[in-house]
């Protein structure tokens, strides 16, 4: 008749599963990134809380001036202090040649254009051209 705890165990197998698969938070902007709208976008990141890779979705987002590349640029450097890593992804051709343009500007993070990968949920989204924030 001894104590014991069933979770130990159960430790140990979420600790093999952290191993085996990575764990990625997406955030997905849609709308017009731009100079009046960009000093929102540090308040939907946690760089403190989320998992060592972070992906941002463009999908549905145009980037539209360097205030919006480097609001972005500095929530990635503030991941990168953390050691984790966050990579923009389904990038539009406009946003990609305003990337391309200011490659120097914005060393902190990675960027492609072809993804074709399933939208994977939970993810924060926000409406850039209003504001709003929902959690999908």
């Amino acid at each position: 008749d001894g104590i014991y705890d069933d979770n130990d165990d159960d430790d140990d197998d979420d600790k093999a599963i952290d191993d085996e698969y990575d764990i990625v938070k997406i955030y997905t902007l849609e709308g017009p990134l731009l100079f009046s709208n960009a000093h929102l976008l540090p308040s939907i990141f946690d760089w403190n809380g989320d998992p060592s890779n972070v992906e941002v979705h463009l999908q549905n987002c145009t980037v539209h001036d360097y205030t919006s590349m480097n609001a972005l640029n500095k929530i990635a450097e503030k991941y990168k202090k953390k050691q984790k890593q966050i990579h923009l992804k389904s990038i539009n051709i406009t946003t990609l040649k305003s990337f391309d343009k200011a490659t120097k500007l914005i060393p902190h993070f990675k960027y492609d254009v072809d993804v074709h990968e399933e939208h994977i949920s939970p993810a924060m989204r926000l409406n850039v051209a209003h504001g709003s924030r929902r959690q999908l």
